[in-house]
């Protein structure tokens, strides 16, 4: 093989090598900074969900609270009426969009179910909820209960000291979903609003 052709096969070589490499060098650096800015989108994402979750909660636990702080139901708790209990949970569940709500002793029993009204001597399977509900006055946290995804809130019933704990379900569902999309939609809205103009 002449010099001539060796030196043209070598530059050829040269060339793919170099070809190669930053073909290579392009693909982990693209790789890297997509796989970067997923993972940046996904905290994104998930803090905003958060943010939205705890935001239908305060909204949910404010209503508990009006509840809680009605004279009839805290005496109707005292004197284990359960029926009126049942009742005026029912009623209240539906004013504030939760479709399960419990009344749950201080012991952790749970004492009426609005989804099982045969609830028994079932306990409440979450203690860290009702823990934080007695030392912060509300908690709340996705949970499953029956198979069912459900946010769920909970405060405690006073009067004056805590004599029981109400925890209000709203199901993790299609609706759900819808209310914390219009919940985003109106956080956008508001960020162009308040935009400063050119």
């Amino acid at each position: 093989m002449s010099f001539r052709r060796r030196l043209i096969l070598f530059l050829f070589a040269t060339l793919a090598l170099l070809q190669a490499s930053t073909a290579l060098f392009t693909y982990l650096f693209t790789r890297d900074t997509l796989i970067e800015q997923g993972k940046a989108q996904l905290i994104g994402a998930k803090d905003l969900f958060v943010r939205q979750l705890d935001e239908i909660g305060a909204q949910t636990a404010a209503g508990v609270e009006v509840l809680v702080l009605d004279f009839a139901l805290r005496q109707a708790i005292a004197q284990r009426d359960h029926g009126t209990v049942l009742s005026a949970l029912r009623n209240h569940g539906k004013r504030v969009g939760a479709t399960r709500m419990l009344l749950v002793g201080l012991d952790g029993a749970i004492e009426v179910d609005t989804g099982d009204e045969t609830a028994g001597e079932r306990r409440f399977g979450f203690p860290a909820l009702l823990d934080g509900a007695a030392s912060d006055g509300r908690s709340s946290a996705i949970v499953a209960i029956d198979g069912q995804a459900y946010w769920i809130v909970m405060v405690p019933v006073r009067a004056p000291v805590p004599i029981a704990f109400i925890a209000a379900g709203v199901p993790v569902d299609e609706r759900l979903l819808q209310k914390i999309q219009s919940i985003r939609c109106r956080a956008v809205l508001r960020i162009w609003c308040w935009r400063p103009r050119s």
